[in-house]
């Protein structure tokens, strides 16, 4: 599966990946918040993040730790704490019931703000195709666009 990358801003995501207007639109009305971007991977981003695919998922998270992580550390390789087609988490109880022992370290930081998971839109040729239905609607996506 591939994994998505979390970056801080804007100019972040210009580092890992190619931006194009349609995806300018997108980041500065929804992020920080609960959207996947895909987008066309810079070559500095090793095939085995993406499962050989030419587009990379990128998101800016909406919360303070992840963001401050973010800008100490730079971009961090991320997906949801939970195992594939498993329930999507919304506090640090589910994870940990989930994958048992294999956690090291959970940083408990309350219940999400949003019990649903974020939207995934594919931008990466400048057309959008929403690929995962999730807390932004296609509607709200468009509108965004469409300004």
């Amino acid at each position: 599966m591939p994994l998505s990358i979390a970056v801080s801003n804007e100019k972040m995501m210009e580092s890992v990946a190619v931006l194009n207007d349609s995806a300018r639109k997108l980041i500065r009305t929804f992020m920080p918040g609960a959207l996947t971007i895909l987008l066309t991977k810079k070559p500095s981003i090793p095939d085995i993040l993406t499962s050989g695919a030419n587009q990379v998922g990128i998101r800016i998270p909406d919360h303070p730790l992840a963001i401050e992580l973010i800008n100490r550390f730079g971009p961090i390789i991320s997906t949801s704490a939970n195992l594939h087609s498993h329930e999507d988490p919304i506090d640090a109880k589910l994870p940990m019931k989930d994958l048992k022992d294999t956690v090291k370290i959970c940083i408990d930081c309350g219940k999400t703000a949003k019990a649903e998971p974020s939207t995934i839109v594919d931008v990466s040729d400048g057309t959008v195709e929403v690929i995962r239905k999730g807390a932004i609607s296609q509607e709200e996506i468009e509108d965004a666009l469409s300004e």
